[in-house]
């Protein structure tokens, strides 16, 4: 993939997990910024005062995560809320 359609791959499987959401009783919202991305999301979630957090891992360890860094990781220790880190081998990435 590559222009316009890369761009809209992630807003389309999120629009199917919303979906896929609203069929329980969940209440939910979705969105997508720009910026840092624990930053980001830990304001939307105070702004919110939301309840849960929910957010996957690529499971990165070691030399690779003190390099990279890892999101999940800052939202889990700074987050304004409980965080649920799903790992992401439990999470299917294929297109529905």
């Amino acid at each position: 993939m590559c222009g316009r359609a890369a761009a809209e791959a992630p807003n389309k499987r999120l629009t199917t997990l919303v979906e896929e959401a609203r069929a329980t009783d969940l209440v939910q919202e979705h969105l997508i910024v720009t910026g840092q991305p624990a930053a980001a999301i830990m304001s939307w979630a105070a702004a919110k005062q939301a309840q849960l957090i929910i957010i996957g891992t690529h499971g990165r360890h070691g030399v690779t995560r003190f390099f990279m860094g890892s999101v999940a990781e800052r939202v889990l220790r700074e987050a304004p809320c409980a965080v649920l880190v799903v790992p992401a081998t439990t999470v299917s990435t294929r297109p529905s």
